[in-house]
């Protein structure tokens, strides 16, 4: 008697593959191995759907994203930051599997995949994914405190992660220590942060947000 494997609702992977034949067999075997399965004929398509749907992965057909003449993996990036992609390709084309590791992929599979192999990777590409959301998750929490800033509580703000002390502040800013004060504890305030140490952690993490460029969020300004 055989059991059928949990289904992860929370993991929704993507199967893109211009074939039909190739495209059931990879949704049969991801199926199989416990997860809610989604399919696309195209790049284009999938795009389309990648921001609304989320996928913790897609297994992605080489041949089928250059015929979309789209760069999957970076348009991807920019619609569901959290989506990891492995590649499967019927030829062993070591520059396209060596492009498609650079570009960020978790694995490039040749087809027929086997099913172990695509259990792997599929399997790291969701611890990755699942790693990867919750890291945003934390810098969308720092980044939507960092947003209640008034444009020269932001200014404050970025000299105390350089390090400098109200005296010094005041000085950049043109202003008087007893206003740099004021500004520091209203701050903190909007910040939550009760801290010095908790500050800086904000602001590294409010950092890194700007580095991935993660949801073009600009902090809507405020008043004074």
């Amino acid at each position: 008697h055989s059991t059928s494997p949990p289904m992860q609702s929370d993991n929704v992977i993507s199967i893109v593959d211009a074939d039909r034949p190739s495209r059931e067999v990879l949704a049969r075997l991801v199926t199989t191995f416990g997860y809610r399965v989604v399919s696309f004929a195209s790049g284009a398509a999938f795009l389309e759907s990648a921001q609304r749907l989320a996928p913790c992965c897609a297994v992605v057909d080489t041949r089928t994203a250059a015929r979309s003449g789209l760069d999957v993996r970076l348009r991807v990036c920019e619609r569901s930051p959290e989506t990891t992609i492995v590649f499967v390709s019927e030829s062993n084309d070591v520059e396209a599997g060596v492009a498609a590791m650079k570009a960020g992929a978790i694995d490039f599979l040749l087809k027929p995949v086997r099913a172990p192999a695509l259990h792997d990777a599929v399997t790291r590409a969701v611890a990755q994914s699942i790693e990867r959301r919750s890291t945003l998750a934390t810098m969308e929490w720092a980044y939507e405190r960092y947003a209640r800033l008034s444009p020269r509580e932001r200014q404050v703000f970025d000299l105390v992660l350089q390090g400098k002390r109200n005296k010094q502040i005041a000085l950049e800013l043109d202003s008087c220590e007893s206003t740099v004060k004021v500004h520091r504890a209203r701050m903190a305030q909007k910040l939550e942060a009760r801290t010095l140490v908790d500050m800086l952690m904000l602001g590294t993490l409010v950092r890194r947000q700007r580095e991935v460029g993660v949801r073009d969020r600009r902090p809507r300004a405020a008043n004074e």
